[in-house]
C-alpha cells in the first residue's frame, strides 16, 4: 500500500489565492506605475510601487501556507504539515480512535485519540469555515474516509482475523 497525500479544500484555495495576489501585486503595483511614470513623468505614480512588497509578500505567505499544509496517509501512520516547523507522525499502533467531525458546528479539524489519553488534532485536515458554519468539502471528505479506513485496516491486519475489530468508542 502507498502513501497517498490530501490537500483540504481551504489549502488549495490559499495556495492559488497567494498566486493571484502575487500576479496581481506584480501587474498593479508594479507595471501599472512604471508604465504611467514613463509616460507621463508623475512622481505620484511611482509611490504606487510601495504597494508591490507588502502585496507580493502576503500573496507568497498565503501560497506558503496553502502548498505547506498537508496531510499524508500511509499504511502504518499519518504524516501531516502545518505551516512551519517539522512534520508531526503519529503511528496507527499509538491510535485508539479516529474522530472526524462532520457537523456544520464544534470542532472543524479530525482529531487522533491516542492511547495514553491524549488528543492530537490534525490542523491540516479541517473543514472550510463560513456564516453559516462549518463546510465539509469532497478533499475533506476523501482525506477523512481514508485516514479512518486506514487506521482500520491496520488495527485488522494487527489484531489477526479473530479479532478483526478496531478499538476505541464506537
Amino acid at each position: 500500500m502507498q502513501i497517498r497525500t490530501y490537500r483540504s479544500g481551504v489549502n488549495r484555495m490559499f495556495l492559488w489565492m497567494g498566486v493571484a495576489l502575487v500576479v496581481v501585486a506584480v501587474l498593479l503595483f508594479g507595471a501599472v506605475p512604471v508604465l504611467g511614470w514613463s509616460l507621463t513623468r508623475s512622481p505620484a505614480l511611482l509611490g504606487m510601487l510601495l504597494g508591490l512588497p507588502v502585496f507580493g509578500l502576503a500573496g507568497a505567505v498565503m501560497a506558503l501556507v496553502g502548498a505547506r499544509r498537508r496531510v499524508l496517509v500511509g499504511p502504518d501512520r499519518v504524516t501531516w504539515y502545518g505551516v512551519l516547523g517539522a512534520p508531526s507522525v503519529v503511528l496507527f499502533s499509538e491510535v485508539a480512535h479516529v474522530e472526524v467531525p462532520s457537523g456544520r458546528r464544534g470542532p472543524r479539524a479530525v482529531a487522533l485519540h491516542r492511547r495514553d489519553g491524549r488528543v492530537q488534532v490534525i490542523g491540516a485536515l479541517a473543514m472550510s469555515s463560513g456564516e453559516g458554519g462549518n463546510s465539509a468539502d469532497g478533499a475533506y471528505r476523501e482525506a477523512a474516509s481514508d485516514l479512518v479506513a486506514s487506521h482500520a485496516r491496520w488495527w485488522a491486519l494487527a489484531r489477526g482475523p479473530q479479532q478483526g475489530r478496531t478499538p476505541g468508542r464506537r
